[in-house]
């Protein structure tokens, strides 16, 4: 059978796979000329071929036969080729090796395509795309390769995996306080730094703007309950309403719902886990702001004890907290530290947390 028009569905599919969010969502993508295509095929990616009617091939794939006119619509070269081939993507290989080449925002087709050859020659077990790259199946990208990514291990990962940074979540309870909280903002983002709000969901209803710009200030909003109920007097079912009351306040609020919940008092029992679908989040370092109410207490607590990987406790609806933060960022900076939401310390730490895992911090975590 001879396909002669674009309005095929196979067709109009393989049209398609010129565009990124198509070949993500199919997982194919087209090589185009004999040797792109024999190299797909050597490496288990070729699913089909497109060739004329009086073309021949010896490859052992499904074959359709389309006019040359469909071949120039599909091809992307000046010249267009004579056989095209429909390859699945390259599955990624979680084992990575030793010898790893790390690219940050390399957009350049040509470019990558050349740097992924080389890495070839020196003997790189693995590269890694970081975001901002382009897309590996970009047409240009798979002519410039010549096909030898198709034998290499390329992987897609964000770069902060790889990073030797020391990283610190801080996180806030009780608010948001409209006044304090946007202190605590303005500090942050002078520093290059983020956080975690537990967010009260009355607080939420109560000071809806304020949550709105802990969100798009690049922070995570999470739960600390509606009211500050002490959760393991409740049923499930009763936990479950209050961390839905709280959840729709911060949505209705900001658009996003809470990422994670961290119990107040950090009080946990069977009904807390079964009444909660997220990690229950508590911390490694307990500024006991709340207690001292001192400014320099706090910083000295902070600077004292902690350390790469390390959740820290505080508060952003007392003022002399507000003040601990904007003293001791500028000098966690200093010393080498990054002040992160809890989201980016357990994914740059390689952790995942489920639900009812009660998470100390990146190294101490109790799974349920």
């Amino acid at each position: 059978m001879l396909i002669t028009s674009c309005d095929n569905e196979k067709i109009k599919k393989y049209l398609k796979l010129k565009e990124k969010k198509y070949r993500d969502f199919y997982n194919e993508f087209l090589v185009e000329g004999e040797h792109l295509v024999v190299e797909a095929y050597r490496s288990n990616l070729l699913e089909e071929i497109l060739i004329e009617q009086d073309e021949v091939t010896i490859l052992d794939v499904p074959i359709t036969y389309v006019s040359k006119e469909i071949l120039n619509k599909l091809s992307s070269l000046e010249t267009p080729t004579h056989i095209i081939g429909v390859c699945k993507k390259k599955e990624e290989n979680s084992e990575l090796g030793n010898k790893l080449l790390l690219l940050d925002r390399v957009q350049d087709p040509g470019n990558l395509g050349t740097i992924i050859r080389s890495s070839k020659a020196f003997g790189v077990d693995t590269v890694v795309l970081g975001n901002g790259c382009v897309d590996l199946y970009n047409e240009k990208v798979i002519r410039s390769t010549q096909g030898i990514g198709f034998h290499m291990n390329i992987v897609n990962r964000d770069l902060k995996e790889f990073s030797n940074k020391k990283l610190i979540a801080f996180t806030f309870d009780d608010g948001p306080l409209k006044g304090n909280t946007e202190r605590v903002l303005a500090a942050l983002e002078k520093n290059d730094a983020r956080a975690t709000f537990f967010m009260l969901g009355q607080n939420a209803n109560y000071y809806p703007e304020t949550v709105k710009k802990v969100l798009e200030s690049g922070n995570e909003v999470s739960s600390h309950t509606w009211n500050h109920t002490y959760l393991p007097k409740l049923s499930a079912a009763q936990v479950r309403e209050q961390e839905d009351k709280t959840a729709n306040a911060i949505y209705k609020a900001c658009g996003s719902k809470p990422v994670s919940v961290r119990p107040p008092y950090g009080a946990i029992n069977e009904n807390v886990k079964k009444g909660i679908d997220t990690p229950l989040i508590l911390w490694s370092v307990d500024t006991l702001d709340w207690k001292t109410k001192n400014t320099d207490a706090t910083v000295k607590t902070i600077l004292k004890h902690a350390k790469d990987g390390d959740i820290v406790l505080m508060h952003d609806i007392h003022k002399p907290t507000v003040a601990a933060v904007e003293k001791v960022l500028p000098i966690l900076k200093k010393k080498g530290y990054e002040v992160c939401t809890v989201s980016e310390l357990l994914e740059a730490k390689g952790v995942k947390a489920g639900k009812g895992d009660k998470v100390f911090s990146a190294t101490d975590i109790i799974r349920k």
